[in-house]
Order: C-alpha cells, then sequence, then structure tokens
C-alpha cells in the first residue's frame, strides 16, 4: 500500500471517509490555514446566474430558465438585484414571450449586461437598450444608442462610455471587429470598425480602447482616431486597466497610465505595462512548491488602502498533476485569491479554496472597494452557484508552516505503524497528526483524496 497525501492538514483532524481499500495513489500535500481571516459575504447562494454585474452599491444578476426542470419551461427569463451589503432581492425585469403550451422560454439576451449606479444596459434583438435600476417587472426598456449588425455583441462599461464589441460581417462590410464608443449620458455614439482584426474583451481608459486579438495578443488605439493599432505584448490570457492617475509629494507630480495582464508565453506571470513610457515591469511570478502547478486567473483592480494607487487581486489555482497511469477523477485544487501592491513586492493571500481544477472562481469583478467572484459545486450555465465579496482591505490570511508527524487509518483498531490489516468497503478512519510551526492555529480543515491502485479512482 503506497503512502497517502493530503491537501489541507490541521493539528488534529479526524476525517470518515467509505474506500476501496486495495491501495492508495500519491496525490500531493498542500497545507492551508483557515479559509480566511476576513470571511467574504455570501450575497446569494444556490442561485443560477447566467450573468451578473457588480455595479455601485448593488449587484444585478439574470436568470434564464432551466427547461430540463419541473415547471421550467413556462419559467420567465430574470433580472434581479441586490444591495452589494447583501439583504432582500428584488426582481426588476421579467421577460416571458407568448408561445406554445409546453415551449420552452427562449429568449435570451445578446449581450453580456454592464451597469452604473443608474442604468442597466444590454443588447435586445440587435437595439442596445437600458433599464432604471429601479425599475418593477413589467416596465419596458428603452432603446439607447446605436443598432449592431451582429446578433452577438460584448459590452463593457468604464468612465460613462460603454464600450461595444462586434464582430462585423454583413452585406456592405468586410470581415472585421466593429467597435463602438457609445455615451450614457446621451446614448451617442463613434464607430470604428478595424478591418480583418478579430478582437473580444474590450476595456476602456477614458484615453485608449484595448481589445485581445485571435492571436491573443493585447492591442490599443486612441478613441476616436484612426491611428492603426499597436501591440502591447502577444499571448496573454486577461487583463485590466486602470488609466491615468497622478501622484504628486509636496511639487513634485507623477503621471500613469497601467495596464496588468497575465502572459501564457515562457511562464505564467503578470506583468504591468506604462502607457505613458512604454516600460514593462514584471508584477509577480509564481514561485510553487515541489511538484505543483498553477494558473493564475480572475485579474481585478480595488482600493485597499484611502491614499495611493490600486492594488492589483487576483486568483492563483495550485495543483499537483495526477500520474498517468493510474491517473485520477478529479484533479484536487487549492484556490488563492492574492493581491499585490501596485509597486509590486511579495503578495498577500485573502482567501482560499479547496476546490478541483474544473472549477474556478467565475467572473471576478471590483467596484473599486470590494471584490466579486462566483463559485459553483457543477459545472454548467444553469448550475447553482454562491456569490461571495470580500472587501478589498480584508485581513490578510496568517502565514502558517504545517508539517505532518503521523498518520493512521483505521476501521476500529490499528497499530502506530499502520499493521492491522484492512477491510475492503468497510467504513475506515484516517487520523492525521500535524504540527504548527510557531502560532497554534485553529478552525483548520482537511481533505482526503483516495484513488485504487492500478485502476480508475472511484467515484
Amino acid at each position: 500500500m503506497s503512502r497517502m497525501r493530503f491537501y489541507r492538514l490541521g493539528l488534529l483532524v479526524l476525517l470518515l471517509a467509505t474506500m476501496l481499500v486495495t491501495g492508495y495513489s500519491d496525490s500531493g500535500v498542500q497545507p492551508v490555514a483557515a479559509q480566511s481571516a476576513t470571511p467574504p459575504q455570501q450575497l446569494l447562494t444556490d442561485q443560477v446566474l447566467s450573468d451578473w454585474t457588480a455595479a455601485g452599491p448593488r449587484v444585478i444578476w439574470l436568470r434564464y430558465p432551466d427547461c430540463t426542470a419541473p415547471g421550467g419551461a413556462a419559467a420567465p427569463v430574470v433580472m434581479v438585484r441586490i444591495k452589494n451589503t447583501g439583504g432582500f432581492a428584488r426582481s426588476i425585469y421579467l421577460r416571458n414571450d407568448p408561445r406554445a403550451p409546453g415551449a420552452c422560454n427562449t429568449y435570451r439576451l445578446n449581450s453580456n449586461i454592464v451597469a452604473d449606479e443608474r442604468y442597466i444596459y444590454w443588447v435586445d434583438g440587435t437595439q442596445l437598450v437600458r433599464l432604471s435600476v429601479e425599475a418593477n417587472p413589467g416596465d419596458t426598456p428603452e432603446p439607447w444608442g446605436p443598432t449592431f449588425f451582429n446578433d452577438t455583441v460584448e459590452l463593457s462599461l468604464a468612465h460613462g462610455q460603454i464600450i461595444a464589441l462586434q464582430q462585423q460581417d454583413c452585406q456592405f462590410c468586410l470581415f472585421g471587429t466593429g467597435f463602438e464608443l457609445i455615451a450614457t449620458a446621451d446614448g451617442s455614439s463613434v464607430r470604428r470598425l478595424l478591418l480583418n482584426e478579430f478582437g473580444t474583451m474590450p476595456r476602456f481608459d477614458g484615453k485608449y480602447i484595448y481589445y485581445k486579438d485571435a492571436n491573443t495578443a493585447l492591442r490599443r488605439f486612441t478613441a476616436g482616431s484612426t491611428e492603426t493599432p499597436i501591440t502591447i505584448v502577444g499571448k496573454i490570457s486577461e487583463y485590466v486597466v486602470e488609466g491615468e492617475q497622478s501622484i504628486c509629494f509636496q511639487i513634485t507630480c507623477t503621471t500613469t497610465s497601467y495596464v496588468y495582464y497575465i502572459q501564457t508565453v515562457g511562464n505564467n506571470s503578470i506583468v504591468r505595462y506604462n502607457n505613458i513610457d512604454g516600460l514593462y515591469q514584471l508584477m509577480y511570478l509564481p514561485q510553487l512548491p515541489g511538484g505543483q502547478l498553477g494558473r493564475l486567473y480572475g485579474l481585478a483592480l480595488a482600493n485597499r488602502f484611502i491614499l495611493g494607487n490600486q492594488s492589483l487581486f487576483f486568483f492563483e489555482q495550485r495543483y499537483i498533476p495526477c500520474a498517468i497511469p493510474p491517473g485520477c477523477f478529479v484533479t484536487a485544487a487549492t484556490d488563492l485569491l492574492r493581491v499585490v501592491n501596485s509597486g509590486g513586492g511579495a503578495p498577500l493571500d485573502l482567501y482560499s479554496r479547496f476546490t478541483d481544477t474544473d472549477h474556478r472562481a467565475q467572473n471576478v469583478q471590483s467596484d473599486g472597494y470590494n471584490l466579486y467572484w462566483a463559485e459553483q459545486t457543477i459545472n454548467g450555465p444553469l448550475s447553482p452557484a454562491t456569490l461571495k465579496r470580500l472587501p478589498a482591505n480584508a485581513e490578510a490570511l496568517p502565514k502558517v508552516n504545517l508539517t505532518v508527524t503521523g498518520l493512521e487509518i483505521t476501521q476500529g483498531i490499528q497499530r502506530s505503524d499502520n499493521t492491522v490489516p484492512l477491510i475492503r468497503l468497510r467504513p475506515t478512519f484516517v487520523r492525521v497528526f500535524a504540527r504548527a510551526t510557531g502560532t497554534s492555529v485553529t478552525d483548520v480543515t482537511a481533505h482526503l483524496q483516495v484513488s485504487a491502485a492500478g485502476s480508475a479512482p472511484p467515484r
């Protein structure tokens, strides 16, 4: 019987597992302290979040009906709001078009939703519309701004402007990406078509429009200009923009215009680019324990301190790949929410969660002072999720080194050297003894992963 490893280990943890006791495969050790020094608030629990956005003091989410559920075919498309501090959730928009009895509600928005403190915006058909955040079910969204050639549009909102991106393929235009900069104040817009250029993830920082092209390069052009876009960097997964910031000390002021991105070529790292001087700075390069792999995602900017630039927040998922053979049904992982100051340096850990590589925090957002994300236990667009909020100034997790000093596998009676035989399919207790270097830690959990030697792991 090969030795077993754990992902979270406590000072004294008793776990119960029903196992096929024919042997075990190594699955790696990842000791993690308490989940969060400042526990995130659960704004919504077990809700279908087809889309959602944080806007000012509210969170607004969209729910499409699950037509496979009992009564789901008759259900409407619903838009709901809730305060970002929690409380009562109120429906503000319902859409339930007439259809044959038993037919599913097939209405879908043709974009994601974006919002400011007064209105929610989306594309209905080919028309951009808006709806007051104070609306009631039955209120009709009003047309606001342009219509689009394409049925699917990607929106973002910043600096009082909506950035709409659509892939152009129409009778009177060539293939390319259409950008529309739409003022939320009056719906006026400026259009720019980039021929033979395909893009996604549009952003606006008050001066530049950014996007990720078909080759995953990060590109930029000045809003309202006809200049050729420039490439900031090739091969990224995601990015966030800060825009121009001025910091003054006595009579000297420094202006910056930062873009942060996750680079996927060469190494999985976070880099900062300054539009002012064209310089790059490495912000974070993972230093993983032996045997572990990691992925970075979920970039967001928020004010951790009253003064100074915004801090950079991101998730880092760490895991140990399963040996092949025998492989494993799922690959267990730990998600860490980390923060690094605008000048770089060692990151602080704010939150951790035990999960697996198929489930990560989704749609990470910031309202400038809080971080929001969704967590699912089952994959799928109609799967329930929990929406969480964590203040940007949350207390960091304590750094504790936990060491396993012993392990006992028992079905009732066991010696310290685990020489008492085990019986297949009998409920089995695993007792882990661990020691903390330095201060004792309370409320530590553990996770047990088991697989049968020489075969696929049990489900």
